[in-house]
């Protein structure tokens, strides 16, 4: 019986025992005053006075430090303070301190001061969002990738660590278009884009970071809440503001606001730690590097067949546990929502505008002609915007193919063609110049001819006859 009732009152069988010891033969009414313990009124003699604060701030002060000193250390070396600085007041125990400590620092301090901010961040509970009520496309997420992988690049004298770009579906957690790149840029950004919008249409949103390869002129130019770069009135309209796609912005270094760092994590163990780059993996931080380090780098014809069997092999792989797969794969989640999802396609014009560069220019302002890269260009019909500032759209592979011309507001306007520099003596060029600049002038002289319905004679006899000019042979009076 004795067992049950400890086990019930959480105590020790002996405790139990000595308190029925001292109640021994007591009448039942007065066991209670029996059952006091003698100490309970007492206190001892570091119990007696609460600790002095001021001494319990200079250990909390010491102990709120990111090199997480000791609170046994602060404790000794405010002692030493006090000593010092020959204090009245008692030096309280240890103990007390430690008391005190618990009292007067929440958890919240203590890992803001010892952690910092970053720790202080994750005690906050972090949000749950859901992608139930979504559809394919309504947003994607980009993000470039870093393999760690060396990797032997045309054009390169070392081996790189070649870097991913890929837009996935956050509904389905598909990835859906991609290329390599020996850096992180704009351009190849511009070239997936395209990708993603050519084989699967236009989707309503993106969700990308505010990295100069993603949030560059080209692509964002034009965007409300854009915080890169200076925002003004000329700038050249990004390419996805012209197709209406909305854009949303990850918070920096934040893995949970981008779904698409668990795909790279996935990555990480499936792509570059494969049987076939042994001994060119990295290690995923310097401090990590494996005993191969740089034995091996591999071509890149060899890590981009690898690389692509095993993104689609991320995308087929069943028993996935997100809220909308359900043991699924990625691709059959998204082909479900995508056969029933409103998708919308871009013109051939707009895909198009994905594999040019843009570039902001000022036409010259007698003529219109525009220079990009120490290349001039110009057609016949550019004086209509000499001055004005334009965008130029090019292919950075082949600029003598000349530009195509956009207003700011995204409107075609023509073509100007290069205009290649000839040699000083050249006859055959120079009279080439000369041609046409002769029919240029006849045509511009046939123009000016048909804009210029009345004559000047005509005008001044029209105004005789209204009285605005005087009759011929007629003097004005003195």
């Amino acid at each position: 019986a004795v067992g049950d009732v400890a086990r019930k009152l959480a105590c020790s069988e002996k405790s139990l025992w000595n308190w029925l010891g001292m109640v021994a033969g007591v009448p039942p009414a007065d066991r209670l005053a029996y059952l006091i313990d003698g100490r309970a009124g007492r206190k001892s003699p570091g119990m007696r006075a609460d600790p002095d604060d001021e001494f319990c701030d200079l250990v909390r002060s010491n102990w709120l430090r990111d090199a997480k000193y000791s609170l046994k250390a602060a404790y000794d070396d405010a002692v030493d303070i006090w000593a010092n600085e020959k204090r009245n007041s008692p030096i309280p125990p240890v103990h007390q301190v430690r008391r005190w400590m618990k009292l007067h620092v929440s958890k919240p301090t203590e890992v803001f001061w010892r952690k910092g901010a970053e720790a202080l961040k994750q005690l906050y509970p972090a949000q749950t969002r859901t992608k139930a009520f979504m559809e394919p496309l309504e947003c994607v997420q980009g993000d470039y990738h870093k393999f760690d992988v060396f990797v032997w690049w045309p054009g390169h004298d070392t081996p790189i660590r070649p870097q991913l770009m890929a837009w996935s579906d956050v509904y389905s957690g598909k990835l859906l278009a991609w290329r390599l790149s020996p850096t992180a840029n704009s351009h190849t950004v511009q070239l997936v884009t395209g990708d993603l919008i050519r084989k699967w249409g236009v989707p309503k949103s993106v969700l990308i970071d505010n990295g100069r390869e993603f949030a560059n002129k080209a692509m964002t130019g034009g965007a409300k809440t854009r915080n890169r770069f200076k925002i003004k009135g000329e700038d050249i309209p990004g390419l996805l503001p012209l197709l209406g796609i909305d854009i949303h912005w990850a918070t920096p270094y934040s893995g949970q606001s981008k779904p698409i760092e668990r795909a790279f994590r996935d990555l990480c163990d499936r792509i570059a730690k494969h049987a076939a780059f042994a001994g060119a993996y990295t290690g995923n931080r310097p401090e990590a590097k494996p005993e191969s380090y740089g034995s091996r780098a591999i071509p890149l014809e060899e890590f981009a067949a690898v690389m692509e069997r095993g993104l689609h092999a991320h995308n087929a792989r069943p028993d996935r546990r997100s809220e909308v797969a359900m043991g699924r794969s990625f691709d059959e989640v998204f082909a479900e929502g995508y056969a029933r999802a409103v998708i919308r396609r871009a013109t051939d014009e707009q895909l198009r505008l994905f594999l040019l560069r843009a570039e902001g220019l000022r036409a010259k302002k007698d003529n219109g002609e525009l220079k990009l890269l120490g290349t001039r260009y110009w057609s016949e019909w550019m004086y209509r915007i000499a001055g004005q500032d334009v965008v130029a759209r090019f292919d950075p592979d082949d600029l003598a193919a000349g530009l195509e011309v956009y207003d700011l507001k995204g409107r075609i306007l023509g073509p100007a063609a290069a205009m290649e520099d000839v040699p000083f003596r050249s006859v055959e060029d120079a009279r080439d110049h000369a041609k046409k600049r002769g029919d240029w002038l006849r045509a511009a002289k046939q123009e000016a001819r048909a804009a210029k319905k009345y004559a000047d004679a005509e005008i001044a006899a029209r105004l005789r006859g209204a009285g605005a000019l005087p009759v011929a042979g007629d003097l004005p009076e003195a």
